[in-house]
């Protein structure tokens, strides 16, 4: 049996192999067939990358060698957004399996969500093979988190997250893209990562995340994707955004409230309450500035009342009423999630997250200007005596916080009225 290979050209082209049957002992007689097949020998090209926008400074940008990303580290947030995408090149027309596995060099538990430790992947529905995916870490870092099962392999002093992502072809060809997320303590809790000058040393990062220093063997997440090299990645399209919304429930116990009898009063009561919250969160949000976003982003927040003392009246004999609510914050555009203070930033107006919201109202709840935000709206509602002598007890906020994206699209149609004219020469061309 002898097979003739054909003279290779251009990788992933029918090939002809012909393949020669004979015998030695009837050395005359012989069989020949041919064999067309699709010959791969390139290997796929995977690139990784975090975009953030412009107003996030990226202290790991100078790194020549890899792909990085700074983080603060913070405790005051769940997660932070990364900017994550992705790009496979194949010469060939076909669709590849694709992985992105998340690890790091600690693990931590968190009961409360156990399948969202650590990180947090979401499919979109980007129009974007490259930004299929959101992907979300935790900031914190083992040493600082106290309620909470936490390891780390070493003694480095600080949390990083590698992304690697491999892509194989139909012919068993595999390329992949390493990229790092460095959560960045502060000074005073890790001073070897600074300079003689205070600034950060970049050297002592990425010499510590090394497979014999501390190595990311923890894995977190792995997320299992197609990619299709015959697809590509539309240009920006103007109308065509992408939405993070973030949702945190609460809870408030009002004593001196009663709980209307009527559906009617009792709708004009919830009005009445979340026109009161809503109109506090606008104070904050003019006065506190936290979260850096460009120009193109816009946030909003919304308070919505889930329920307020129950329907039966056992409930609404109670001498103090609970009262659950949520808040959901919606930032479209191309916004940095970095929660520090860049109040004095330029480049952009500041807002808050989604739990900085949460706390900031809760202090507002305490004052006296709940109290006598809520009788305005509550006089203007028709149901004034329901809340002549309220007081808060109590505010909870819950620790989980709800991560969701949607993408937008304004569609605009152009429409052509056609309309005889007999007079053509009569008409005057400036009109």
């Amino acid at each position: 049996l002898s097979v003739m290979p054909p003279n290779l050209g251009a990788s992933c082209q029918s090939t002809i192999f012909e393949v020669t049957a004979a015998s030695s002992q009837c050395p005359d007689q012989s069989v020949t067939r041919q064999y067309q097949m699709t010959v791969d020998t390139d290997i796929p090209v995977v690139t990784v990358e975090f975009d953030l926008g412009q107003a996030h400074v990226n202290d790991f940008s100078s790194v020549g060698d890899g792909v990085y990303l700074g983080i603060a580290s913070s405790n005051a947030t769940d997660y932070e957004y990364v900017g994550f995408s992705y790009t496979v090149t194949d010469d060939c027309p076909q669709t590849l399996q694709t992985r992105l596995r998340v690890s790091s060099n600690e693990f931590e538990y968190d009961s409360s969500r156990a399948g969202d430790s650590m990180v947090l992947i979401r499919d979109t529905m980007d129009p974007r093979q490259s930004h299929s995916l959101m992907v979300f870490v935790e900031p914190g870092q083992c040493g600082v988190i106290s309620d909470r099962l936490c390891v780390r392999n070493s003694n480095v002093g600080f949390r990083y997250y590698q992304f690697d992502v491999e892509a194989t072809d139909l012919a068993g060809n595999a390329g992949s893209a390493t990229a790092y997320v460095v959560i960045v303590p502060e000074a005073e809790d890790l001073p070897a990562s600074r300079d003689s000058v205070g600034a950060l040393s970049l050297d002592y990062f990425t010499s510590s995340m090394t497979p014999e220093t501390s190595p990311a063997s923890n894995v977190i997440q792995t997320k299992d994707m197609l990619w299709d090299t015959t697809r590509e990645d539309p240009p920006d399209v103007p109308g065509v955004s992408v939405s993070v919304v973030e949702t945190v429930s609460a809870e408030m116990t009002i004593s001196g409230i009663t709980v209307p009898e009527s559906q009617e009063e009792l709708d004009a009561l919830i009005l009445a309450l979340e026109a009161t919250l809503n109109g506090l969160n606008e104070v904050n949000e003019n006065s506190d500035q936290r979260r850096l976003v460009e120009e193109e982003c816009i946030c909003t927040s919304v308070i919505k009342i889930l329920s307020i003392g129950g329907m039966t009246p056992e409930r609404r004999l109670q001498s103090e009423v609970p009262v659950v609510y949520e808040i959901i914050q919606s930032c479209e555009g191309n916004c940095d999630s970095d929660t520090s203070d860049n109040s004095g930033s330029k480049e952009g107006t500041a807002k808050s997250s989604v739990k900085d919201v949460a706390n900031n109202l809760s202090s507002q709840l305490e004052s006296d200007a709940f109290q006598d935000k809520l009788k305005e709206e509550a006089k203007d509602a028709g149901v004034e005596d329901v809340v002549a002598t309220i007081q808060i007890e109590s505010i909870a906020v819950a620790e989980e916080v709800q991560v969701a994206t949607q993408t937008n699209a304004a569609v605009s149609f152009n429409i052509t009225v056609s309309i005889p004219v007999q007079n053509f020469e009569e008409l005057d061309p400036d009109v």
